[in-house]
C-alpha cells in the first residue's frame, strides 16, 4: 500500500521524460534527467496520426487501446457506405492522413501506378508521360490556374449563367459538358467568358464590359483559326454555340442566325465519330435545331422555305428534352406548321404536284388538319431521372397549346381543331392558366409569343402577356426577351388597327427574333 495519496499527473513534462515514464523535474531549459543523459530536452505538443496509433497499438485520444468496442471496419468485412444525400450541394471535409504527407516519385496518392494495376483499379488504363499527375499533394481549384479575372467570370458562368439554361439540376449540359471542356479548349473557355461579361452587363454590371468585347474577338479569332486549318473539333462547335448564345443574350441581332447556321453546318458535316462524346452531339443537335425552327416562327406574316431537320437514331422523340422543355416529336409538327402556304397570301396559288399550276386550298387544310390531330394525340414523356417534375410536364403542354394556336393563326381556319369541339378561344384560355402557375423562365418565351400573336383581345389576357415578359427579363435581360416584347406591343397596334401585311410598318423586322 502507498504511504500517502498519489499525485495528480502531470503533463508539462519533456519529450523524453514522458518517452521513458519517469517523472520530469521540468526545469528550464534543460531537465536533470536530459541533463544527466545529454539528450535534448524538447517540450510542447506531439501529432499523433490515427493511423500510425492503430498500427503500433498506441492509444489514440480517449479511444485507449481496448477492444471491447466494436470497430468501424475490419479488412474482409462488407463495407457499408454513409448516405450523402443530405450533404449534397454542402461542403464536405477530407481525412488527410500521415500517408497523404509522403509523395514517392511514380506513386498516385501514396500507392504506386503497378500496386493499383495488380488492384484493378487502373484496368483497361495505360499511363504515359502526358498522363502523370501532379506531384503537389494539394487538392488545386481548377479555376487557380487563371486570373483572377477570368477566374472571377468562369465562376459567374458556372455559378450563376449555367444553372438557369436548363430546367433540371441533374441534367445541364451546359454545366456537365461545356464548362469541362472550356478548361481545357482556350477559344471556348474565352466565348465562355465573353458570356458571363456579357451577362453582368446586361443586368447593369459595366465593369467588364470591355472585356466582353475582347475576349468575344479572340474567340473569333480562335475560331477563324480553326477553321482554317481543318481542326474542326468538340471545342470549335461548342465555341460557335456559345457565341450564337452571346448574340441571342446581346441584342439578338441577325449575327445569332450566321453563328447558327454556322452550326447547323458543322454538325452535318463533322463525322459522328469524330466527336468524342455522343452526349455533346446530341446536345449540339438539339442547341441548333431548335433555335432554328423556333426562328422560323417569328414574324408569321413571312413565307418561309421548307427546311428539314434530322435527329439522332438512338434519340427518343417523345422524350422531354430539359433544355427546349418539349419533345423532339413536338418540334418537328413545329417546323411543320411553318412549312404549311400562308392562308390568304399564298395557300391557294401554290403550284401542285400534278402539274396543274395550282393547289387547291383543301390539300393545305388536309394537311393542318393531319398536324393537328397528332398535336392532340401527341405524348411527350418525362426523362427517367425526372419523373416526379410535374412542372416540366406542364411546360411541355404550354408549348403543344401554342403550337395547336399558331397552326391555327398559320391556316385561318379553327374548325381544323378535331378535338371534341376545342377551338382558338378554348386554347388561349387554357395556355394562359396553365402559364399562371409556372415560374418566370425565359424557357415561356415561345409560348408568350404566340399568345401575343394570336389576336387577342381581351385586355386582360394582353396585359398577362405583357407582364410575364417583362419579368422574364428583369431576371435575365435576355435581347431575346427585349425583342420579343417589343414584337409583341407590334403584333397588338397590327391588330387594333386591322393592318394588312403590306401596311404594317417593320412586319418583318422581328424575323430573327431567338423564341427557343
Amino acid at each position: 500500500m502507498p504511504s500517502g495519496p498519489l499525485k495528480p499527473r502531470r503533463r508539462s513534462g519533456c519529450a523524453q521524460c514522458k518517452a521513458k515514464h519517469v517523472r520530469c523535474t521540468e526545469e528550464v531549459p534543460i531537465c536533470r534527467f536530459c541533463e544527466l543523459h545529454g539528450w535534448p530536452c524538447d517540450r510542447g505538443l506531439k501529432l499523433v496520426f490515427q493511423d500510425e496509433a492503430v498500427q503500433t497499438g498506441v492509444g489514440f485520444g480517449r479511444h485507449g487501446t481496448s477492444t471491447s468496442e466494436p470497430q468501424l471496419w475490419k479488412e474482409g468485412s462488407e463495407f457499408e457506405s454513409v448516405p450523402l444525400d443530405a450533404y449534397i450541394g454542402r461542403w464536405i471535409f477530407l481525412t488527410t492522413l500521415s500517408s497523404n504527407f509522403t509523395f514517392v516519385a511514380g506513386d498516385i496518392g501514396g500507392q504506386s501506378a503497378k500496386d493499383k494495376d495488380s488492384d484493378g483499379l487502373l484496368e483497361h488504363e495505360e499511363l504515359d508521360a502526358s498522363d502523370n499527375l501532379p506531384m503537389d499533394p494539394c487538392l488545386g481549384h481548377p479555376l487557380a490556374a487563371y486570373s483572377d479575372l477570368e477566374s472571377y467570370l468562369l465562376e459567374y458562368f458556372i455559378q450563376g449563367i449555367g444553372p438557369n439554361c436548363s430546367l433540371i439540376t441533374i441534367d445541364n449540359p451546359y454545366i456537365q459538358l461545356i464548362t469541362p471542356l472550356a478548361f481545357s479548349h482556350t477559344t471556348l473557355r474565352y466565348a465562355v467568358i465573353s458570356v458571363a461579361a456579357n451577362q453582368l452587363r446586361l443586368l447593369g454590371d459595366n465593369r467588364f464590359s470591355n472585356e466582353a468585347l475582347a475576349y468575344k474577338n479572340e474567340a473569333l479569332k480562335g475560331l477563324q483559326q480553326a477553321i482554317s486549318l481543318g481542326s474542326l473539333d468538340d471545342g470549335a462547335i461548342a465555341t460557335v454555340l456559345m457565341l450564337c448564345f452571346h448574340a441571342i443574350s446581346h441584342e439578338s441581332d441577325p449575327s445569332w442566325v450566321t453563328h447558327l447556321q454556322g452550326g447547323l453546318d458543322l454538325i452535318n458535316h463533322v463525322p459522328y465519330n469524330a466527336m468524342s462524346s455522343p452526349s455533346l452531339r446530341r446536345f449540339f443537335t438539339m442547341y441548333f435545331v431548335a433555335h432554328a425552327i423556333m426562328s422560323r416562327t417569328a414574324s408569321p406574316g413571312k413565307r418561309r422555305g421548307k427546311s428539314k431537320y434530322s435527329w439522332s437514331e438512338d434519340d427518343d422523340l417523345d422524350e422531354i428534352d430539359t433544355i427546349m422543355g418539349c419533345s423532339r416529336r413536338l418540334l418537328g409538327l413545329i417546323n411543320e406548321i411553318s412549312d404549311l402556304p400562308i392562308a390568304g397570301k399564298d395557300a391557294g396559288t401554290t403550284p401542285s404536284d400534278n402539274g396543274t399550276g395550282k393547289r387547291p386550298i383543301d390539300t393545305t387544310i388536309a394537311k393542318a388538319s393531319k398536324i393537328a390531330c397528332s398535336l392532340s394525340t401527341i405524348t411527350q414523356a418525362l426523362p427517367p431521372h425526372s419523373q416526379d417534375r410535374d412542372d416540366l410536364s406542364q411546360i411541355a403542354e404550354t408549348k403543344r397549346l401554342a403550337a395547336l394556336i399558331y397552326l391555327i393563326g398559320r391556316v385561318s381556319n379553327a374548325n381544323i381543331i378535331i378535338d371534341e369541339g376545342t377551338n382558338k378561344v378554348a386554347l388561349i384560355n387554357m395556355l394562359v392558366n396553365i402559364i399562371s402557375t409556372l415560374p418566370d423562365s425565359a424557357t415561356l418565351l415561345w409560348p408568350l409569343y404566340i399568345l401575343g400573336h394570336a389576336g387577342l383581345e381581351d385586355e386582360d389576357q394582353r396585359r398577362f402577356v405583357l407582364d410575364r415578359l417583362e419579368r422574364m427579363q428583369r431576371v435575365r435581360n435576355l435581347g431575346s426577351i427585349r425583342r420579343a416584347r417589343v414584337a409583341v406591343k407590334h403584333a397588338f397596334q397590327v391588330f387594333d388597327m386591322r393592318l394588312s401585311a403590306a401596311r404594317a410598318t417593320n412586319a418583318d423586322a422581328f424575323s430573327s427574333i431567338s423564341l427557343a
